[in-house]
């Protein structure tokens, strides 16, 4: 279960240690479109985590204020097949 506040940098930061971690090693790319450019809305960012080239992973967060406890539920379930049941709050 989630709790308290985080800032979306600690939410980048705990699932990029755990990406390093992980057997095979994964990595944290930000999601970009054709023309290279992020993509998602305003100051939204979708994430994906990638296991070589193939995507196994995905999560948005915004870059601004505190990340609602509702999205860190979302992005702890999104990854739970690659880091656990419960693993943000380990």
């Amino acid at each position: 279960m989630v709790s308290g506040t985080w800032k979306a940098r600690e939410v980048i930061a705990l699932v990029r240690a755990l990406a390093r971690r992980h057997e095979p090693r994964l990595k944290v790319q930000v999601l970009t479109g054709r023309s290279g450019r992020q993509r998602g809305k305003g100051s939204h960012v979708i994430y994906v985590l990638v296991d070589g080239k193939a995507e196994v992973g995905r999560f948005a967060l915004t870059s601004h204020g505190d990340v609602s406890r509702l999205v860190l539920r979302n992005v702890e379930g999104a990854l739970a097949h690659l880091f656990g049941e419960g693993w943000i709050s380990r």
